[in-house]
Order: C-alpha cells, then sequence, then structure tokens
C-alpha cells in the first residue's frame, strides 16, 4: 500500500509478483545498495528466465500500481537490461537492451526525482531535455523514438540503473545529507501521528 501524505509517499509494504519462472522483488538501498550498482546484463530473448511477454505484463503492472513513471530489471531483482517507463501520458513501454542514441539538446533541467528503490527520498538532478533512444521490444523489433523533458529524464534514470548508477550519485554530498534530514524529519513526523 502506498500513502500520499503532503509532498512525500510512504511505501508501506513492498510486494513480490512472480510469473512462471521468476520472482521479481524490489530491491531497495536499505536491502542491497551494492546489487543496484551492479552493471544489468544484455536481455537474451532465447535465454532469458522469463519470457518477454511475461516481463513486460508483470513490470507494467509493478508500474501501474506503485503509481510510478518507471522500474527497471535490476530493481526487481532481475539483472538484465529492460525497463519499463511511461514513454506519453497514460502510454507505458517496456524497452529491452536500451541505449541513448543521441543528446539532441544537452540544455541541463533541474528537476527533483525520486526512485522506488530508496523510497520518499527526493534530489534535484540535471539532466538533458531531448534525446534520441533505441531499445528492442517484446517482439524483438528494433525501435528508435526521440524523448523530451520528463519523459527523457525517466528514460535516463532507468538506464543509469541499467548501468549501476544510482540517482544519489548525480547528487552533491551536502545536497544528498540535506534531503536525507528532511527525510528522516518528515518520518519521524509521521510515525509520530
Amino acid at each position: 500500500m502506498i500513502l500520499f501524505t503532503g509532498d512525500y509517499l510512504i511505501i508501506k509494504t513492498l510486494f513480490i509478483v512472480k510469473d512462471n519462472m521468476y520472482a521479481f522483488k524490489l530491491v531497495t538501498e536499505d536491502s542491497d545498495l551494492e546489487y543496484l550498482k551492479k552493471m544489468s546484463s544484455q536481455y537474451q530473448y532465447e535465454n532469458s528466465p522469463s519470457s518477454p511477454y511475461e516481463i513486460q505484463q508483470t513490470f507494467e503492472n509493478y508500474v501501474t500500481n506503485a503509481q510510478a513513471f518507471g522500474v527497471s530489471g535490476i530493481q526487481l531483482s532481475y539483472p538484465y537490461r529492460v525497463f519499463t517507463i511511461h514513454v506519453a501520458e497514460q502510454n507505458l513501454q517496456t524497452m529491452f537492451n536500451p541505449r541513448l542514441i543521441e543528446v539532441i539538446d544537452d540544455t541541463p533541467i533541474k528537476m527533483n526525482e525520486g526512485c522506488l528503490s530508496f523510497p520518499n527520498l527526493f534530489l534535484s538532478i540535471s539532466r538533458p531535455t531531448r534525446i534520441k533512444v533505441q531499445y528492442q521490444d517484446v517482439s524483438k523489433k528494433l525501435n528508435t523514438i526521440e524523448l523530451t523533458d520528463y519523459y527523457a529524464r525517466g528514460f535516463l534514470h532507468e538506464l543509469d540503473h541499467l548501468n549501476g548508477i544510482v540517482f544519489t550519485s548525480h547528487a552533491g554530498k551536502l545536497a544528498l545529507k540535506m534531503a536525507r534530514k528532511k527525510l528522516y524529519k518528515k518520518m519521524k513526523k509521521y510515525k509520530q501521528s
């Protein structure tokens, strides 16, 4: 269950989703930060422990139920290059072996970002505003699309996960310390109520 209180959310319970072959479980900084920093392996359509269709359904359900922008394989204890993100409003796309082709507009825009693996922590992160990306879909078809603003940011956030980069590494030490202090105060206040 996810509770929204003010400008943050409290994740009360995390769920495990099982498909026919694989148990997907959310990995957080508290449960295994080192795992989140591992580079994900290429997704192999022929040798995967789960079919691309099962992954797509599981990841899309997870994003929808968590009311999230996206989720990567590594976050769900699935160490392969796959993630599901919103590519437009109400339009989810599961991307296998995604890659950044080009930064079209590298004007850095600073915005608050959060992450399912760092519950309730929000950091101001700079990212480019327009990118061109390539990925395979569930049928192994290669797609090339452009993403802008919020959608470009989300793609880059999830791609970082696949490359073993957690979003806290984009923030300065002082900014991270202040964000954690703010989170601690909010959690303490929440527990008292």
